[in-house]
């Protein structure tokens, strides 16, 4: 199997499925603001009809909590949080 360099520490080891990014930072904090916003746009349209009586603070913590304690994050990033064991 070959070898494929990678930025990690140490240099020499073997990284098994290590695929190097191909995007720069720009287009990647680009698409990671745009799904922010539309889960926080998505959740403000859904939450605000069930309960119109929320104020800003309580909108903004069910913001957070959706944005937090979901997959949303994770899910557009392409990030493995659980990855299989070996």
């Amino acid at each position: 199997m070959a070898t494929i360099s990678h930025p990690y520490y140490p240099l020499g080891s073997e990284m098994a499925g290590y695929v190097a990014n191909e995007l720069q930072v720009g287009p990647i904090f680009g698409i990671f603001g745009a799904g922010v916003l539309a889960v926080m746009v998505a959740t403000r349209l859904m939450t605000k009809p069930l309960n119109p009586n929320l104020n800003g603070r309580d909108q903004a913590l069910v913001i957070w909590f959706v944005l937090c304690k979901s997959s949303c994050l994770t899910s557009f990033t392409g990030v493995d949080v659980y990855p299989p064991c070996q």
